[in-house]
């Protein structure tokens, strides 16, 4: 029974092990778009990198897929994230390389920060009588500075043009004989909307021992405004954050959703908005002004091949026939004029022929090929030369995509038996050439004529 046990969990492990490392199987040479779905939606990606795994170690990963690769770092890119929608994000893969292994690493932020409470106000709004996310995360903010010993955190602080104000309207109270509660209380909120926030905790005994405090109160230190925490205790800094949301955020993450998908142009917005917002103010600033805690960031891996899933995909990349014709370069006692032929090039390395050559970045490699064929017409000439083989000549050389990605300039010599008109014995003579060719294609050529038939040839 241990036995049996042991056996199931070696296979488990294994297959999650391999299926978390197993790479996507995608085309190469082409731009497509590809998804990564984020922990949730509140998660917002920061970067998308995508490195090529070292190409010496493609061997040792595809028969380990645990293998400690390394990256090939002078060749990452940055993918664009496209679209999102919830914890689905859409990016674009530039083409990649052929029989390459990548990895796609993609940084993305957490929610409890500064930016996620302001990407929750869009959605929440305000309400003084519930605790909505965005006030939670104000809350998680807080606690952790403070218990961090941190010399920053956001807190309520009425700002002594504010305090002038509520003291000014505080005159037509009088403090010495019996207070109207509710009047005095409709002031102070009126006044200073941040103690909304606890405004079922807030007596109105506590409410006017603070208004007399402050129609008493002569001279305005900086600190004057945080008094009110020994008479209500302290809170969070929700009303003026979401006023500076209300000024410089929701307009423009309502008028442009697109160009905050990410992470980094959304910080961007703030940052230039927190700027925008220092002007407005003398010592001291707010501590959401003066400080933001940089976010947190989580990283999740994702791993591509641009191999041949099967073999018969890879000979069709390798191998193409092509059909052209061939000149003859002339010198003295040479073949003169030319031939069509019939040969096939073998690939260097494959290409996506589905992209048209003039978007395609092709390596040397991907444009030359190795190549050889037959020629159609006979050189023979009687007591001079004679073909290769029959009436045939062989052809070897190379050939180099031109114009599009079916034709080719083709170069190399042809071989055939050079007679001695003495003795009548033969050696073999090469004749060099330079031609043009066009891939021979049949099912792409009568796609373009008759895609019904084409269609039902694939589906046989």
């Amino acid at each position: 029974m241990k036995n049996i046990f042991l056996i199931v969990l070696i296979f488990l492990t294994t297959s999650f092990v391999f299926g978390q490392n197993k790479p996507k199987e995608v085309n190469f040479g082409i731009q497509f778009l590809d998804t990564i779905t984020l922990p949730s939606k509140n998660n917002y990606i920061d970067s998308v990198k995508l490195y090529p795994i070292n190409k010496n170690h493609s061997k040792r990963y595809y028969n380990d897929p645990t293998f400690n690769y390394l990256l090939d770092s002078s060749k990452v890119k940055n993918i664009l994230v496209d679209n999102r929608k919830d914890s689905l994000n859409t990016i674009i893969i530039p083409p990649l390389k052929p029989n390459r292994f990548y990895k796609i690493e993609i940084t993305y932020v957490g929610k409890e920060n500064l930016y996620g409470a302001f990407r929750d106000m869009l959605v929440e709004g305000i309400d003084y009588e519930e605790k909505m996310n965005w006030i939670h995360t104000i809350d998680v903010i807080n606690e952790n500075m403070i218990a961090r010993n941190f010399p920053y955190f956001y807190l309520y602080h009425p700002t002594n043009k504010k305090l002038v104000i509520l003291k000014e309207e505080l005159k037509s109270i009088d403090f010495n004989s019996n207070v109207d509660t509710t009047v005095v209380s409709n002031l102070l909120y009126k006044n200073l909307t941040g103690l909304k926030f606890k405004q079922k905790e807030i007596s109105k005994d506590s409410i006017v021992k603070f208004s007399k405090w402050l129609s008493e109160l002569d001279k305005f230190e900086n600190d004057a405004g945080l008094e009110y925490i020994e008479y209500f205790g302290r809170i969070y800094d929700y009303q003026r954050l979401y006023d500076f949301f209300l000024k410089y955020i929701k307009v423009e993450l309502e008028n442009n959703p697109r160009k905050y998908i990410t992470h980094p142009k959304f910080k961007n917005l703030v940052l230039k908005s927190i700027e925008q917002e220092k002007r407005n103010y003398t010592n001291p600033l707010p501590n959401f002004i003066r400080f933001i805690e940089e976010s947190a960031k989580y990283k999740q891996v994702e791993k591509l091949s641009s191999y041949p899933d099967k073999y018969e995909t890879s000979y069709k990349r390798n191998l193409v026939p092509d059909f052209g014709y061939i000149t003859y370069i002339p010198y003295e006692g040479s073949v003169i004029g030319g031939s069509p032929y019939v040969g096939v090039h073998i690939s260097l390395s494959p290409v996506n022929k589905d992209v048209p050559l003039k978007l395609s970045q092709l390596s040397f490699g991907q444009r030359f090929s190795i190549h050889t064929g037959v020629t159609l017409n006979s050189i023979e000439k009687d007591g001079f030369r004679d073909d290769f083989f029959s009436d045939y000549s062989l052809m070897l050389g190379g050939g180099y995509k031109v114009l599009t990605q079916s034709t080719r300039l083709n170069f190399g010599g042809i071989f055939f038996k050079k007679l001695d008109a003495v003795s009548g014995e033969s050696s073999i003579t090469i004749q060099p050439y330079i031609g043009l060719s066009i891939d021979i294609e049949i099912r792409k050529w009568l796609e373009g004529i008759i895609p019904t038939l084409t269609k039902n040839l694939k589906a046989n």
